[in-house]
């Protein structure tokens, strides 16, 4: 995280939901583009990035699912304490934005980390998670333990209908394991949405979360 850097693209509104995205890279102004094109509410899209992606997303340590590769280390409670602590509030002080509320939306490992939030903050009104890496290990047990908090109104999830098909022992378990985590949490908000888009993990990832971040403006 020691790395992380942000960008901030702002609505005429200055009391626009604001929408927060922790990325892999600065796409936040295609991801903005695209969904100004599927939907007419306005938001502003804070997208933070260069982020140690598979420690910093992490809520817990597991080890490696694949070969010759680092541990996760687990340090998804840092990097949510510096959001809803520090980093969303400076931004907002320094842009002079006041967003009438604040939604979480992630893709892959950040999809992960979205759902996580879940169960360690109310600060977010609306959450995301868009191909989460919800194979990660020992996830569904986290779930089964443990009880999402208060005052979440929105949940939208998603899976490309090709993600299932890979080797990898863990990863070819997502669609199984995402689709009964929703059923798990789903009575837990007023509005919730699962589906299926077209393609394997790294298909129309922009696109993907612009449907994302229409859903949950418009419910």
């Amino acid at each position: 995280m020691k790395n992380l850097k942000y960008c901030l693209i702002k609505s005429i509104n200055k009391n626009a939901p604001l929408v927060v995205i922790p990325s892999f890279e600065d796409n936040g102004q295609e991801i903005f583009s695209e969904a100004g094109k599927i939907t007419k509410e306005e938001f502003t899209l804070l997208s933070v990035y260069n982020l140690d992606w598979n420690d910093d997303l992490s809520p817990y340590f597991a080890k490696s699912i694949f070969d010759n590769a680092p541990d996760f280390k687990g340090e998804a409670d840092n990097l949510l304490n510096y959001l809803t602590n520090t980093l969303i509030s400076k931004v907002c002080n320094e842009n002079e934005i006041n967003p009438s509320y604040f939604m979480l939306v992630g893709y892959s490992m950040s999809g992960l980390f979205s759902i996580y939030s879940l169960y360690k903050t109310n600060y977010f009104k609306k959450i995301g998670s868009v191909s989460g890496s919800l194979w990660y290990p020992g996830f569904l047990d986290f779930i089964n333990k443990s009880k999402t908090v208060k005052n979440v109104s929105t949940l939208y999830m998603s899976l490309g209908d090709k993600e299932k098909h890979t080797k990898n022992i863990y990863m070819k378990k997502v669609e199984e394991k995402t689709l009964e985590i929703f059923e798990l949490i789903k009575q837990d908000f007023i509005n919730a949405k699962f589906e299926f888009n077209t393609g394997n993990h790294f298909q129309d990832e922009s696109l993907r979360i612009a449907k994302c971040i229409k859903y949950l403006l418009e419910n």
